[in-house]
């Protein structure tokens, strides 16, 4: 039990640092733009109106999401990496991939894409439910806020920097650190648990935890970070592009045909994948870095992607 508790707490401890340097660069980045605004109206000669200075401080901070949490990203990694410098094996690890081949590759990122279809359906069949209205407008503000104005600039962030980040975050240490104290069933639930919670939003936890479910699970199947790392950025990517893409005329059209396929090509390629691990683990079972052996996960998933 204490060895348990140890490692919830050094998962809890990895997060808050993020969560940490989240506000310390959020509120940098809010003081840069009240003077930036401030020397604006004092060039122009003008007073300030609360309403208008109000606008432009909330439009810059909004502009700036992506940035602010690359930052915190960067700035987290760094003292991950000084937590983790007496403990060199546990984070050098990571990066020792077994071989891997291209198309697994190919089905992971056709896996990603067709999962995030799936998400999108749901949420949509969810969002005309009208007791969910008031949780769906909330969870819109937020995707507006992270979407920001510049489309090439989020999908660099948003789409491929943070997903690396996070990948490294809660399946390489949390999960590690979790791993190496309990069951792997229960270490993969409780680090999908944790990315949930740590979106801070009902709508996108839910669908973080099951894509943190299906991550963990990959990770432990593969023994190869970068494989939930090309899921992350697939589906990021994925969602960022049809975000941008999805205007009013483009789902009228294709919407079905999308859904349709998306549905398709998830269930199909998810068993491909199955597949592929087993016989790249010859039938064996990889663990990483686990203190317990745990065949009954495989079953549970299983039995769900039958």
């Amino acid at each position: 039990m204490k060895g348990k508790l140890k490692a919830l707490g050094i998962s809890v401890v990895l997060l808050l640092i993020y969560f940490g340097f989240q506000i310390f660069t959020g509120f940098l980045f809010a003081l840069f733009s009240v003077v930036s605004i401030a020397a604006g109206y004092a060039a122009g000669g003008s007073v300030p109106d609360i309403d208008d200075f109000t606008a432009r401080l909330t439009e810059s901070i909004n502009g700036s999401s992506a940035g602010i949490l690359f930052v915190s990203a960067a700035l987290s990694l760094m003292v991950y990496i000084l937590i983790y410098s007496d403990r060199r094996p546990d984070f050098v690890g990571l990066w020792k991939f077994r071989r891997f081949r291209p198309k697994q590759i190919a089905l992971l990122i056709v896996f990603s894409v067709s999962f995030s279809v799936v998400i999108e359906f749901l949420l949509s069949m969810l969002s005309s439910i009208e007791v969910f209205h008031t949780l769906f407008e909330k969870y819109g503000k937020l995707m507006k806020l992270i979407s920001g104005p510049e489309f090439f600039v989020v999908l660099f962030f948003v789409g491929i920097l943070i997903p690396i980040f996070e990948e490294i975050l809660f399946r390489g240490l949390i999960f590690g650190e979790l791993n190496k104290v309990m069951r792997v069933r229960y270490a993969v639930l409780l680090q999908a648990l944790i990315f949930g919670m740590a979106h801070l939003n009902i709508i996108q936890g839910v669908y973080a935890f099951l894509l943190g479910l299906l991550l963990g699970y990959i990770y432990r199947k593969s023994g190869i970070l970068l494989y939930p790392i090309i899921i992350h950025v697939a589906f990021n990517t994925f969602s960022v592009i049809m975000s941008a893409l999805s205007t009013e005329a483009f789902m009228e059209r294709w919407q079905i045909a999308v859904i349709v396929a998306g549905f398709i090509l998830f269930f199909a390629s998810g068993v491909m994948l199955r597949k592929s691990f087993k016989k790249m683990n010859g039938g064996n079972h990889h663990e990483c870095n686990s203190g317990a052996d745990d065949t009954q996960l495989d079953q549970g998933i299983s039995a769900g992607s039958d």
